[in-house]
């Protein structure tokens, strides 16, 4: 099955169940080469490769994987692969469901002089949801599409040749993502489906998530002080805690507590070390929340 992670629970969730299983991904090696009778290693190249996993590190917001490969010329030799967010991966069927997959909307807009098409982007794919014809109305035209989206609540992006989608976006006094584009069809939205700009949208929208969730830990260590727990404390209540927060380069010195936490029903909420918005909770290096 091919699996995309989604965010740092998801990798997570492998963390704990990828040993024994064969995962495969695109790499870099180095490619044998034949020289009469000898053979030498020859420049590296990006092809799949697929392991059986031994071990396995956590690297703050990756997962280092180490194991044979189990097929091919190098086949029983040593090889590294990378569990990354955001980073296709193959591996074989899991006995447990993965966690549920990211519910991120966005509203597109493919606008040129002559159409707009709006869709919805959502799990991979985008869905054509109407489309408005100018018929050479210029910018009542414009207005109309400004007015579309003022009415809507996702995340926008809008693409189209830089003068009209810059000229919508000024006329909907709204924020926008803008990029270019001049394909305004159904293909339209598969070319923006490849490029990076919605990536970046996706990770715009999982910071704005994981935001709401530092502030929530935050109200309730303000709030009710004695329903929290922090550092070595939560070893000592991992029956009581019901959600724990921790900063992911962390996880390692804590991830004997965090098993014992979800084994026991808590549930496990990671944080990525790097970003400005965890600095108050940096401090604790976990936090946790508890039933009573």
């Amino acid at each position: 099955m091919k699996i995309v992670l989604e965010s740092l629970e998801d990798l997570w969730f492998l963390y704990n169940r990828v040993e024994g299983k064969i995962v495969e991904q695109k790499s870099l090696r180095a490619k044998k080469l034949k020289r009469g009778d000898e053979i030498i290693k020859g420049k590296k190249v990006l092809r799949d490769i697929a392991i059986k996993v031994e071990k396995k590190q956590w690297e703050n917001n990756k997962i280092k994987l180490i194991g044979k490969i189990v097929e091919g010329e190098d086949k029983n030799k040593y090889h590294s692969l990378y569990l990354e967010l955001e980073k296709a991966v193959k591996m074989g069927q899991l006995s447990e469901k993965l966690p549920k997959e990211e519910d991120y909307k966005i509203f597109i807009c493919l606008v040129n002089k002559e159409k707009a098409l709006f869709g919805l982007y959502k799990f991979g794919k985008t869905k054509k949801l109407r489309e408005i014809s100018s018929k050479g109305r210029g910018e009542e035209f414009l207005k109309e599409v400004a007015n579309n989206l003022k009415k809507e609540n996702e995340k926008i992006l809008i693409a189209g040749p830089s003068s009209i989608k810059s000229r919508v976006t000024n006329l909907a006094k709204k924020e926008m993502v803008e990029d270019s584009i001049y394909n305004v069809s159904e293909k339209g939205f598969k070319e923006l489906e490849k490029r990076d700009v919605l990536k970046k949208v996706i990770e715009n929208l999982r910071e704005e998530k994981e935001k709401k969730m530092v502030e929530r830990f935050l109200k309730e260590i303000n709030k009710n002080p004695e329903q929290v727990v922090y550092g070595k404390e939560i070893e000592k209540n991992v029956e009581r805690v019901k959600e724990v927060l921790v900063l992911s380069e962390k996880v390692p010195e804590y991830e004997k507590v965090l098993k014992e936490i979800e084994n026991s029903g808590g549930q496990v909420k990671i944080v990525d070390s790097n970003k400005d918005y965890i600095k108050d909770v940096k401090k604790f290096e976990i936090v946790g929340l508890l039933w009573y």
